[in-house]
């Protein structure tokens, strides 16, 4: 992991936070401290849980919006969630 971090220049108290939500989703397995592994077969693998599990649980973010700004964002979510629910990580990086 960090030759990763070095390579895209991204400081460990980014790159962690979002490691550890994947690993709560399952959606990464942590094997040692710096390697990990999918959680399940890659093909299986879709975006919109990767989306969902970085961004987090809605509700964390829904306690301080008006109920317009709430509306938005479900809109927002759906229209996200349509668009990457079909595609899985192997289609995105063989493109």
């Amino acid at each position: 992991m960090r030759v990763f971090r070095h390579k895209h220049n991204l400081p460990a108290g980014v790159v962690e936070p979002v490691l550890k939500r994947l690993v709560s989703e399952n959606i990464i397995i942590r094997v040692s401290h710096n390697t990990f592994v999918p959680g399940k077969d890659p093909d299986d693998i879709n975006l919109c849980e990767i989306y969902a599990a970085i961004r987090g649980r809605q509700s964390e973010l829904e306690f301080d919006m008006t109920s317009g700004e709430k509306d938005l964002i479900r809109k927002i979510d759906d229209f996200e969630t349509e668009y990457i629910n079909n595609l899985s990580t192997l289609n995105v990086m063989a493109n």
